[in-house]
């Protein structure tokens, strides 16, 4: 924990390495104190299916969702959304410059009572 879940339009002009962006979110929640680096989890969606507003076709999005364990509180969270929102600044500052672009963060708490998983190795 925690799971990165990172969605973006398909027409957003050259998207970043994800794992790139993806080691910089990785090292900034390291940072935080709060996680062990082998226990975060991220992965990319592109959508090609996506209607934005009134549907212009040059309006690009992208919205990252960080689910951790509930029990921290506002502020701790809103940290970890900043932080997050200033990798996603930089990593797609092509789009910002280029399109309408809507960034945005979630930090979303998970109920740990029924959160399952099976590891290996």
């Amino acid at each position: 924990m925690p799971h990165c879940i990172l969605e973006y339009s398909s027409n957003i002009p050259l998207p970043p390495e994800m794992k790139g962006v993806f080691r910089s979110l990785h090292q900034a929640l390291v940072e935080t104190g709060l996680f062990k680096l082998n226990d975060i989890k991220s992965r990319a969606i592109r959508r090609d299916d996506f209607l934005i507003g009134d549907g212009d076709s040059n309006r690009t999005f992208v919205a990252l969702e960080i689910r951790i364990f509930a029990g921290r509180d506002a502020a701790t969270r809103k940290v970890i959304a900043q932080k997050a929102m200033e990798i996603l600044q930089e990593a797609f500052a092509p789009a910002v410059e280029e399109t309408p672009c809507s960034l945005s963060v979630q930090v979303t708490e998970m109920d740990r009572e029924v959160y399952t998983r099976a590891k290996s190795g």
